[in-house]
């Protein structure tokens, strides 16, 4: 009991600092929260990873080359974010007396990727369900 409370209240405390975060207007509180909690573990994995490819050459190797697919990784989730899908909107003319009027070609900009950042939060909760 006293875990699902500690839990419920860690929880309701995040997403009133998040609530504020966005009221200030300094940003997506949620996004700076989780952005916050990634940067702050960077030295411990960076350590750990470090001790462990110290030394052989094959290990390195293959830090950059993992390193490299997550870069592309990173370039093709910004892309894919960014992504909208224009549709044309054509305007008839119309003519009044001697004026013509519209004619004019416009479009809507429909986003590629409409949940944002949330199939990114999902998948990578589902690749870390089976561990």
């Amino acid at each position: 009991m006293s875990s699902v409370l500690s839990l419920t209240a860690g929880s309701v405390l995040v997403m009133w600092l998040s609530e504020l975060i966005t009221e200030r207007g300094i940003g997506n509180g949620g996004s700076l929260i989780i952005f916050a909690g990634i940067l702050a573990g960077i030295p411990l994995y960076a350590s750990r990873t470090a001790e462990i490819i110290v030394g052989d050459s094959a290990k390195m190797w293959g830090f950059i080359l993992l390193l490299a697919i997550f870069f592309v990784t990173m370039i093709f989730i910004v892309v894919m974010q960014e992504a909208i899908r224009k549709v044309i909107i054509v305007n008839p003319k119309r003519q009044v007396g001697n004026k013509v009027y519209g004619g004019v070609n416009t479009f809507i900009p429909f986003k590629l990727n409409p949940g944002g950042v949330m199939p990114i939060i999902f998948a990578g909760a589902i690749l870390l369900f089976p561990s």
